[in-house]
């Protein structure tokens, strides 16, 4: 059963540990690291393993690879909103969101 001791905060898509719950900051990532998986799942998409090394690191190969796992978000998009999948990717895309 996945952990249930952090709390979502849907307006941010933030997460945070509960009081007292005694874990510190690597096992919360490892914690949403999972519940994340699970979703991916959910939605058919590949579960990622080990954290993505920094771009600055990947090689072209890698990067071309983790472009294309990242181009799979439109499938989370339909979650959220199947009808307007192409508008809010095209919005997302010149959103300065995106940038920061």
């Amino acid at each position: 059963m996945a952990d249930k001791s952090y709390v979502l905060f849907p307006e941010t898509g933030s997460t945070a540990s509960s009081p007292g719950d005694g874990k510190g900051a690597a096992a919360a990532s490892s914690s949403r690291h999972e519940t994340f998986n699970v979703f991916l799942n959910q939605c058919q998409i590949q579960s990622l393993g080990k954290p993505w090394l920094d771009w600055d690191k990947a090689s072209e190969r890698t990067r071309k690879r983790y472009v294309q796992r990242t181009s799979e978000i439109s499938r989370v998009v339909k979650v959220t909103s199947p009808v307007n999948v192409p508008h809010l990717w095209k919005a997302l895309q010149s959103s300065n969101t995106v940038n920061q």
